[in-house]
């Protein structure tokens, strides 16, 4: 019974504290978006040029998802404006400029 008592006591204690510490939100840092969107700038390179195996197909879904998450919170239709617009203006790498139909 001594024993229990003193891990309630422990649990209790460490639940106290980590309720009153304060509450530190993270952010992204600016270095982790700007290297989540180069790399997903490769991919499209890749995937346009039909170089992405298996592999690279799965790690280029990775950042994809990562970046759409930490950068535009979860929305594609962000990403896609914002991707839509570096190749607008020919930012995007080699990428070729969608044409209007």
């Amino acid at each position: 019974m001594p024993q229990t008592l003193s891990i309630m006591v422990v649990l209790l204690v460490a639940g106290t504290a980590a309720a009153s510490a304060p509450q530190i939100e993270l952010q992204p840092s600016y270095s982790q978006v700007d290297s989540l969107k180069r790399r997903y700038l490769d991919c499209e390179v890749a995937a346009q040029s039909g170089s992405l195996d298996g592999a690279g197909i799965a790690a280029c879904s990775v950042i994809y998802e990562d970046l759409k998450r930490v950068a535009f919170d979860g929305s594609f239709h962000d990403l896609r404006a914002w991707y839509d617009g570096l190749r607008a203006f020919g930012l995007a790498g080699h990428l070729p400029v969608r044409q209007a139909n």
